[in-house]
């Protein structure tokens, strides 16, 4: 069976910068080198470091897409204009318009010449762009699966293909519903739920314990001292900053937190919204590190540094590789009742924290008390890895067969 996926046209897959979604796509290409159900094929943006990865895989091949300079130069003359004149709060979405619009056109043109049996649309819905030309949108009819990580909220003209697809595979079942309700209903067996999964050979591994101490020592974190981490993308839906507020308002003596992430991944771009973080932190009187964008294979080292992960999603997070992973290392966790948040952290590993106007106080309560249970942190961290034990690259790339294969 050969299998295509086409990505987002905006982080690389392998996934060298980061990224959930790419992350996941790199698992399913690690499990298929050890198991070789299928031949796969996979669309990225092209990156240096990517393409060296990608030489070391055997039953995976990658198309490369590579962005020409006048588009990327026309990329940050919009963004900067977006942000400097409309003063928008979103400017992010606009970073990488055009490279994406090349992207599409290329993969377009190369499916137009290929026949693959099964074709996987990665997540954001201007991914179907690729079906919209030389008759694709025929050509892959029952064969294209759309794999949802995210909440719909707008289908840039794409809402028809989106229905046409042969099965919508989600994260969670509040995706499952969520887009069922977005195209107007969808008979059950339309959506197939594929949960996430996590390395489980590296987040809470000895090698990452040992990586840890040394992220410990960089920190400048002491023996006594309690770690707090957030670890993910640093944006205003994540909750860093009412995390940061909470923080500081529990004052708990012996504790630091550390806020690891950037807004752009490794572009070197920091937005507003990361300046007033910056400070925030100044104001703590260093009990609050920002780390910046850290390359994601040294996640599972700082995991290790931590004794609780606080991901505070505001927004209705599907189901994040940033909560699924601290599970794998055997740590508590303090989050939201957000999305499909629930379906992965039950409230034996978690405080489960409303998302309501009382977010910066709960969490402050969260924190206190945590740092002042370690019967609690123990008892939790332990529920945490029975929570993680399905999760595993395994059960992921055999359900995911599974799927394809019905």
């Amino acid at each position: 069976m050969n299998i295509a996926f086409v990505t987002s046209g905006y982080l690389p897959v392998p996934a060298v910068i980061g990224g959930a979604v790419e992350s996941l796509v790199d698992y399913l290409i690690k499990m298929n080198e050890k198991y070789h159900k299928a031949n796969f094929t996979v669309y990225s943006m092209y990156d240096e470091r990517a393409e060296r990865e990608a030489s070391k895989q055997h039953n995976c091949r990658y198309k490369f897409i590579k962005t020409p300079d006048f588009i990327k130069a026309g990329d940050k003359a919009i963004y900067q204009i977006v942000k400097t004149f409309f003063k928008s709060k979103n400017a992010k979405q606009y970073r990488y318009i055009l490279q994406r619009l090349w992207f599409f056109k290329k993969v377009s043109a190369d499916l137009a010449v290929s026949n693959y049996d099964k074709l996987i649309l990665e997540n954001h819905p201007t991914i179907f762009m690729v079906l919209k030309k030389h008759g694709n949108a025929q050509r892959y009819l029952g064969k294209c699966y759309y794999h949802l990580h995210n909440e719909i909220t707008n289908d840039f003209g794409c809402k028809e293909l989106m229905g046409q697809v042969h099965k919508i595979i989600t994260v969670s079942n509040f995706i499952s519903q969520s887009i069922s309700t977005y195209l107007g209903g969808l008979p059950r067996k339309k959506t197939v739920v594929l949960r996430n999964c996590v390395d489980e050979k590296r987040f809470g591994s000895a090698a990452a314990q040992k990586d840890g101490k040394i992220w410990r020592e960089k920190f400048g974190i002491k023996s006594n001292e309690i770690v707090f981490l957030f670890c993910g993308r640093v944006t205003p839906e994540k909750g860093a900053k009412e995390l940061m507020t909470a923080f500081c308002k529990a004052d708990v003596p012996n504790t630091k937190l550390i806020v690891a992430g950037g807004y752009f991944y490794g572009s070197g771009v920091k937005s507003a919204y990361e300046q007033k973080l910056c400070y925030i932190a100044e104001s703590s009187g260093n009990k609050i590190v920002l780390t910046g964008f850290i390359p994601y294979n040294d996640v599972p080292g700082v995991y290790a540094a931590a004794d609780v992960v606080c991901i505070p999603s505001v927004c209705d997070d599907a189901a994040p590789l940033a909560v699924i992973e601290p599970l794998a290392c055997g740590l508590p966790l303090i989050t939201t009742l957000s999305g499909g948040i629930p379906e992965y952290a039950n409230d034996k590993c978690a405080l489960l924290l409303p998302r309501d106007g009382k977010i910066v106080d709960n969490l402050a309560k969260g924190i206190q008390y945590l740092a002042e249970n370690p019967e609690a942190r123990e008892r939790m961290g332990k529920e945490s890895l029975r929570a993680a034990e399905k999760l595993t690259l395994d059960n992921y790339y055999r359900n995911f067969m599974n799927i394809l294969s019905e």
